[in-house]
């Protein structure tokens, strides 16, 4: 997974959304991982393994995160002290052009 700084973060962002094949390894090494990732619509559309994963909770990203985290160090892939998760509403702003936002809640942001 290529990574590249965001200008502005102490974060690196990767270039590519997590894939199904991806989603799915980490479904099938979790038991009870909620299933609406799988046909997210229906028999409308089929998703190949290299499309990004949709219908996914904040929660369940959390936990993909985590469990990555911990399986790429296991592997050495990462190195101690390094870690997988989600960008913080701050983070995304910058990453996406909007850069710092003032305000302490999004009603007080632009």
């Amino acid at each position: 997974m290529p990574f590249v700084p965001v200008p502005g973060t102490e974060v690196q962002f990767c270039i590519w959304e997590t894939r199904v094949k991806d989603y799915a390894a980490y479904a099938a090494a979790n038991a009870g991982v909620d299933g609406s990732w799988k046909k997210p619509f229906g028999d409308r559309f089929k998703q190949a393994d290299t499309h990004p994963v949709v219908k996914v909770s904040w929660e369940d990203a959390n936990a993909f995160c985590a469990w990555l985290t911990k399986k790429e160090l296991a592997e050495g892939k990462i190195k101690a002290g390094q870690k997988y998760r989600l960008p913080t509403d701050a983070e995304w702003s910058v990453a996406v052009g909007l850069g710092k936002e003032k305000g302490n809640t999004p009603e007080e942001k632009n």
